[in-house]
């Protein structure tokens, strides 16, 4: 059974990049990729993905902000973080995040 998984980053080349990797993985189906905060979570909320790689820093919705209302589902998603920015990593783990990736994605 796939991991269905859905990718957020408000840079679209990124999400392209991540999504590419990530189709890779026979493991892995991406079910969803969003440049906005705001369309994520409410497709996110409906077909419920078991994965998220979710940017931080976002316009809108800030992926914070995105896995603060994830966690409220009834079966939240995993979360792994993905920014440029190593200092929010401590505020992350207090949501779902079951990781932290900083970029540039190598």
């Amino acid at each position: 059974m796939k991991i269905r998984t859905v990718v957020v980053d408000d840079e679209k080349p990124i999400v392209d990049e991540i999504v590419f990797c990530l189709r890779e993985q026979s493991d892995i189906e991406v079910i969803g990729a969003f440049t906005n905060g705001l369309d994520a979570l409410t497709f996110i909320a409906a077909e419920q993905p078991r994965l998220v790689f979710l940017d931080i820093q976002m316009p809108g919705l800030s992926g914070l902000e995105v896995a603060e209302k994830l966690s409220a589902l009834r079966q939240p998603p995993l979360i792994v973080f993905l920014t440029a920015f190593g200092q929010h990593a401590l505020e992350a783990f207090s949501t779902p995040a079951v990781g932290y990736i900083t970029k540039p994605l190598t």
